[in-house]
């Protein structure tokens, strides 16, 4: 009985060790405004996250990501430059482990971007600085490697910034604490 005991308070230890995570990782953004202009362009992200799985099934992130848009973009009527931006995010997660290797998970939460942009139409140009707010969510996997702490993950999430939608397909290393 002592045996058992001490097996499931090393299984509990080795949960709590686990608890904290964090990665860092690749993200391509796609973005479309909700205007009539219907603009759209891409960006090559660096992405971060910190988690702590609250118990095995819920768990809580935040986010931060570096944001850097070629050095302009244009349609048939208007044409962007975007400095490089930073985003916010906090989110809770709901998971489910598959295997022990594979978790498939779903979050949901707060965003927050900053962006300064100069915009030319019609022969005019405009600087401005902006903040957009709005909601985040989307899912993902996680592939553990092997017995070791790290993994891999893989997930898309779709920024709901008012008039400014974004797509964002991430591929990270992660690593357990």
């Amino acid at each position: 009985m002592l045996d058992l005991a001490a097996a499931l308070f090393s299984l509990n230890a080795v949960a709590q060790d686990e608890a904290i995570y964090a990665d860092v990782g690749y993200a391509h953004v796609t973005f479309l405004t909700d205007d009539d202009f219907g603009f759209e362009t891409t960006s090559n992200s660096v992405i971060s996250h910190v988690g702590w799985n609250a118990t095995k099934y819920f768990g809580a992130e935040a986010e931060i990501g570096i944001v850097s848009f070629p050095e302009e973009n244009s349609n048939d009527i208007l044409s962007a430059e975007v400095k490089t931006t930073v985003t916010l995010g906090a989110y809770g997660v709901a998971r489910y482990p598959l295997t022990e290797q594979v978790t498939v998970y779903g979050r949901a939460g707060y965003v927050y971007a900053d962006a300064e942009f100069t915009v030319e139409a019609f022969g005019m140009e405009t600087v401005s600085e902006d903040t957009f707010q709005w909601i985040g969510y989307g899912g993902g996997l996680r592939w553990r490697l092997g017995e070791t702490r790290n993994g891999i993950r893989t997930e898309f999430t779709h920024y709901d910034l008012k008039d400014i939608e974004a797509r964002a397909f991430t591929l990270a290393f992660q690593r357990h604490f």
